[in-house]
């Protein structure tokens, strides 16, 4: 028998459900369409097969869910929703302009390396009613045990932000070792959530790094906050004002001055918040070592250390700056 026979014998024996051609490439069977160099069922709107892969817009925002972390909520409901929100100060001419780094966490891609024992640290879009301080998205960083961390850390005065590899030596000019040094953030901090004490931006590094830049750092502190200087573990708690209380539910702009030196160094903190703006000095030391063994190479956000009373926590950033002059809020 011919392999023509043998194929109408089975044929003639069978019945066969109808085949689906959708995706495959052409040429496309009775009822398909060639669309983009694969059959599409007639009808079916071809658009939707590639996820909004054809509007440019989108593509890019698309481009910022990592696949390996589900807690991201989708990208695309709000982008195709038409609205027009402002654009990061990074790009806009805005105070963060001229500052050495700055991240409205914006474009595609996450060019910070991260911490995290428990927890996670992501770019998100709105969610849980908070809404990103400007543009479409925020930095979110969770933790889910006690004592636990998740941070994000960059170089800021290294090129793109990127750190040292392992046997790599910064240049002089991309650390701190004297002088100015600002750091600047907006905070949410949801009413929810119960904070004990943890450092939410830091100049340095709180672990993992040999040498180490022994931190600088804002920190949140039951209701209030502090100033953690790493050099000598000086505590530098809520100044002039002992009754400040650090705003919830808006965001908040944090600003951290220090002064680099050995002796003669300074920190300096304040927030600001509430329209009309109210500015708060929360923190003020002078004549103090904010000069750790090393110069400072790294900058952190998120729950970068937590008291070993810290909970879980989520806390929100956006709009962000490291320069050696002063950077303004809005």
């Amino acid at each position: 028998m011919t392999r023509t026979g043998l194929a109408l014998v089975l044929v003639g024996g069978c019945s066969f459900a109808p085949i689906d051609a959708t995706g495959r490439t052409p040429p496309c069977a009775d009822g398909f369409a060639e669309v983009a160099g694969r059959c599409v069922r007639d009808g079916d709107d071809a658009g939707r097969a590639g996820n909004d892969a054809g509007v440019a817009f989108d593509a890019g925002f698309d481009a910022f869910v990592p696949t390996t972390d589900a807690e991201i909520p989708p990208l695309d409901a709000a982008t195709d929703a038409g609205e027009e929100p402002s654009l990061s100060e990074c790009a806009t001419g805005g105070a963060l302009e001229s500052t050495d780094f700055c991240d409205g966490f914006e474009n595609p891609g996450f060019n910070w390396s991260r911490q995290v024992s428990f927890g996670s640290v992501v770019q998100t879009r709105a969610e849980d009613g908070i809404t990103p301080y400007r543009g479409l998205f925020m930095l979110r960083a969770r933790t889910t045990d006690l004592a636990a961390w998740a941070q994000a850390l960059v170089c800021p005065l290294r090129p793109g932000g990127r750190c040292p590899t392992s046997g790599e030596s910064p240049l002089p000019d991309e650390t701190v070792s004297s002088g100015d040094l600002y750091l600047r953030t907006y905070l949410y901090v949801p009413s929810t959530e119960d904070v004990v004490h943890v450092s939410v931006m830091h100049g340095g590094a709180h672990r993992g790094f040999d040498p180490l830049d022994n931190p600088v750092s804002f920190n949140l502190d039951g209701t209030g906050s502090l100033m953690y200087v790493g050099a000598d573990n000086m505590r530098h708690p809520n100044a002039p004002d002992p009754t400040y209380s650090f705003p919830r539910d808006q965001w908040v702009c944090v600003r951290t001055h220090v002064v680099v030196d050995d002796t003669a160094g300074e920190v300096r903190s304040w927030v600001e918040h509430d329209d009309p703006v109210q500015v708060d000095l929360v923190t003020e030391a002078v004549g103090i070592d904010t000069l750790p063994d090393t110069p400072y190479l790294h900058f952190g956000l998120g729950v970068a250390w937590s008291s070993a009373a810290q909970g879980a926590l989520t806390l929100y950033f956006d709009e962000v700056g490291v320069s050696r002059t002063p950077i303004p809020c809005d």
